[in-house]
């Protein structure tokens, strides 16, 4: 297909390591839990990454950065990326993360 994944959790969704096959070619990649914590991600240059937990961004956009974790947040614990390009504060989420979307639901 156009290569679009989809991954939900009623509680928790914890992901490391995750590799997408054929990177450069996802379109569309998907995350629903009440909390979502990644390690070990590299969202692939060009997809549209939704990321949906129970209280949604902070500050309205970002997710939480470290290894302390947010319940009902979408958590960065380590060695989160976008194209190849690490986001580890709000400063570089805003350069590499524009094609990640964090909501509520």
């Amino acid at each position: 297909g156009k290569g679009g994944f989809g991954f939900y959790a009623q509680n928790e969704l914890n992901v490391n390591g995750l590799v997408f096959a054929g990177a450069g070619k996802v379109g569309a990649i998907y995350m629903e839990a009440t909390t979502i914590n990644l390690q070990n991600v590299d969202f692939p240059d060009g997809s549209k990454v939704d990321l949906v937990s129970a209280d949604g961004p902070i500050d309205s956009r970002y997710p939480n950065f470290g290894e302390i974790i947010m319940p009902r947040r979408v958590n960065f614990i380590n060695a989160v990326s976008y194209g190849g390009n690490a986001m580890t504060d709000k400063t570089t989420f805003d350069e590499f993360g524009g094609n990640i979307n964090i909501s509520k639901f």
